[in-house]
């Protein structure tokens, strides 16, 4: 996902959209974070993580996507605070590199997706590979 939303998940806001306004005011939703921004950008490079990252010759079709966001709910919440927390005390890659932690959030399928085990834990390998081999 390429950026969070500044938006705090109860049980009345499960589903939401791109058009909840950064000025929440005189609405229903919060900020997840108050004072901070309505959108933060990942600190991944997402230029390096070119799709498939999944070596599977077997299967012709593509599987994996990248979406702009990490969804609704939880997700986009888990996502933003991380994300904001990197951000606002610059906390850098364990590499020793420069720059800040590259953060992606990563969905992965159900018990009864046609991705095995094995080949989920080989795809965030690939991702993880990608993150720590950042130029």
């Amino acid at each position: 996902a390429f950026a969070a939303a500044n938006v705090l998940a109860t049980e009345h806001n499960y589903i939401w959209s791109a058009d909840v306004p950064c000025d929440k005011t005189n609405s229903t939703w919060r900020n997840a974070v108050p004072g901070a921004a309505c959108l933060v950008p990942t600190t991944a490079p997402m230029h390096k993580l070119t799709l498939p990252l999944l070596r599977r010759p077997h299967r012709l079709e593509q599987e994996e996507i990248w979406s702009r966001d990490a969804g609704s709910y939880y997700c986009n919440e888990v996502y933003f605070r991380t994300l904001h927390a990197v951000r606002s005390k610059q906390i850098g890659a364990a590499t020793g590199r420069a720059g800040l932690l590259p953060v992606v959030f990563v969905h992965m399928p159900g018990s009864g997706a046609r991705l095995s085990l094995a080949e989920g834990a080989e795809f965030l390998r690939s991702v993880a590979e990608v993150l720590v081999d950042v130029d």
